[in-house]
């Protein structure tokens, strides 16, 4: 008789995860009405959770924040938009980045953290040997540090170079709280997930520069 098949460990935390998510919702104040369709499609993928192909950065700290990637099996990934009052999160119009980053092995979020909240946050996704960091949104109370947070990623992105083959990292330019730069260019590929608000469609790294690159060398 075949053994039977070890569960993967993060299924063997859904009780766990179900709590933690549901209290989320709740904190958050998501509907309701939302609650149960919200859980039933982020479990869906927990299986899979440690196949993900954007290389988790250093830890970068700064002042009491401190930037990292989310774990796949973070209840806050899909509603890491919310935390900082963006529209990515399953009832957002950027519902799509939301649930990329969570279920695409190839997409993440990297987070800023103060006193284990949230304060700035931001989709990351991977191209064949890129990473764009699409947009950087920020609490309002924490945009005073923007030039800081722009900074923390920027150290975040340099730590990634050359693992499981990333050679540069590109950011979005000219939306939200996403960087004002005069050298940009347009991106020669496809977003795996643009969003639509009344009837236009957004891709918020249309525009981009480098932020990081394994041929620079960097101190």
């Amino acid at each position: 008789m075949r053994k039977p098949k070890e569960p993967a460990p993060a299924l063997a935390l859904w009780p766990h995860l179900k709590d933690e998510f549901y209290h989320i919702q709740h904190v958050l104040e998501v509907s309701a009405d939302a609650h149960d369709a919200n859980w039933r499609r982020w479990q869906k993928t927990l299986g899979h959770a440690s196949d993900c192909r954007v290389p988790s950065p250093r830890p970068v700290t700064e002042c009491g924040m401190t930037l990292t990637q989310l774990a796949k099996t973070n209840p806050r990934d899909v509603f890491a938009g919310r935390f900082v009052n963006c529209c990515m999160h399953p009832q957002g119009y950027a519902a799509r980045c939301a649930w990329h980053g969570h279920e695409s092995p190839l997409g993440a979020f990297w987070v800023v953290e103060f006193q284990n909240w949230i304060v700035a946050v931001a989709w990351v996704w991977r191209h064949t040997d890129r990473l764009v960091i699409d947009s950087v949104d920020v609490h309002e109370e924490f945009r005073d540090s923007l030039a800081l947070i722009h900074e923390m990623y920027v150290e975040a992105a340099k730590s990634v170079l050359m693992r499981d083959g990333i050679q540069s990292v590109y950011a979005g330019v000219g939306y939200g709280e996403t960087w004002m730069v005069p050298y940009w260019f347009l991106r020669h590929f496809e977003s795996p997930a643009r969003y639509s608000v009344n009837g236009l469609l957004k891709d918020d790294s249309a525009k981009i520069h480098v932020i990081a690159d394994a041929r620079r060398v960097y101190e």
